[in-house]
């Protein structure tokens, strides 16, 4: 493989924002050559704004574009299967928004179709490719903060069902646990790395469309590890964490999902009536211009050097992920939307075509379905491609994507 070529399916803001890392020469040895939106003229203005020489209104024509071999799935949580499915069959490399899907039992599907296709699979957990995400894995490995004993997360922004309507659909995947939470549990999981998951405790506060408005997690480990995670999709709050241990801590901040500087902090401390201000002892700081662009360049080696798989955010991370969501949700007795039939994802078959999945069979004329942009920032401009049904990235306003 000379390059890896991606076709991109939705044409929605955080699309946008993965076409803009090419956009602006932050990829080596790739490059974006398709889009497909339910409606060809609006996967024709995306096209053309992201300067993509392919664009397409349906999937069949999509998949068989000559010289695309990866695919980019940025639609409603609800789709995500379906459109993996169908990337898988067509043996196309596939890389997903969060959440990968919607219960562990898919993402496992997924893991082992994608396995017997020999196929590049990952779910886009951005997060954890940020530089500053290395610095934070180095002070913790190399005992600056001594034990680590505890993190505490939030992550929280009001966000108006109106403008956001995905995100307060239960039928689609939405709520605050599976849009904001997911970044906390997989701070957790990274720093706990090694440790076995002991115990969850879960509080989630019900929006009147019935998803999750807010939820508040209890996690705990084996070494006496602790996580709290907080997330809410109907309040403002401080978004940072911290990463607490015997000689000091880590605090992450502002935005710990798109962290652009850590801190470290060192005992001793002053005392409760002590005057010093507390400074940090050590700060690393790199803004990134849009923040994709680790994610996507690690993507591009994996597949450019043959591998199937991420060691960063491996498929066994994803399903854990969701596991611990799905106990989430026993733990506080919230009843999710039930998952649709799940269909199998390891049919083999050259072209999506031939075996298509019978619930993308059915799609809605939602899941594709996109419109002007009305929200302008990071980078874009009024006019850009918003997809309405996955609802936007909450972080548009303020930082480079979800």
């Amino acid at each position: 493989m000379q390059q890896c070529n991606f076709g991109i399916i939705g044409a929605g803001r955080i699309a946008s924002l993965f076409a803009g890392a090419f956009d602006a020469g932050l990829i080596t040895r790739g490059k974006v050559i398709a889009v497909v939106a339910r409606e060809q003229n609006h996967a024709k203005r995306f096209a053309v704004h992201h300067n993509i020489p392919n664009s397409f209104d349906n999937l069949n024509d999509f998949f068989n574009c000559p010289g695309m071999n990866a695919v980019y799935v940025a639609v409603p949580n609800s789709a995500h299967y379906d459109c993996c499915v169908a990337a898988i069959r067509a043996h196309k490399q596939v890389l997903c928004e969060k959440p990968l899907v919607l219960t562990s039992r898919e993402a496992a599907e997924l893991d082992r179709a994608a396995a017997a296709a020999g196929v590049f699979i990952m779910e886009a957990m951005w997060s954890r490719f940020l530089p500053a995400m290395e610095k934070l894995n180095t002070w913790i490995k190399s005992g600056r903060i001594g034990n680590v004993c505890a993190l505490n997360a939030s992550l929280c922004a009001y966000r108006d069902p109106a403008e956001y309507p995905s995100v307060f659909d239960k039928e689609k995947g939405g709520g605050a646990l599976r849009d904001l939470g997911v970044y906390g549990i997989q701070l957790a999981q990274f720093i706990a790395r090694g440790r076995t998951r002991t115990g969850i405790k879960a509080t989630m506060i019900p929006a009147e469309s019935g998803v999750d408005v807010s939820t508040h997690l209890h996690i705990t480990y084996s070494g006496g590890f602790l996580a709290e995670i907080r997330c809410s999709i109907g309040y403002h709050a401080r978004n940072e964490a911290y990463i607490c241990g015997t000689n000091g801590y880590i605090r992450i901040a502002p935005w710990f999902n798109c962290a652009q500087e850590i801190e470290l902090y060192l005992a001793p401390f002053p005392g409760p009536h002590g005057n010093r201000v507390l400074r940090p002892d050590e700060v690393f700081e790199l803004r990134t211009p849009l923040g994709l662009e680790y994610e996507i360049s690690h993507v591009v080696q994996r597949i450019m050097s043959n591998q199937t798989r991420s060691d960063i955010m491996p498929m066994t991370d994803s399903i854990e992920i969701l596991q611990i969501v799905e106990d989430a949700f026993a733990a506080a007795g919230f009843a999710p939307a039930p998952a649709p039939a799940l269909a199998p994802a390891s049919a083999s078959a050259s072209t999506f075509g031939a075996q298509s999945s019978p619930r993308l069979d059915g799609m809605t004329d939602a899941l594709l379905r996109c419109a002007p942009a009305r929200i302008a920032g990071a980078g874009r401009q009024p006019g850009d491609m918003d997809c309405e049904a996955q609802g936007g990235s909450p972080w548009i306003d303020s930082g480079p994507g979800v």
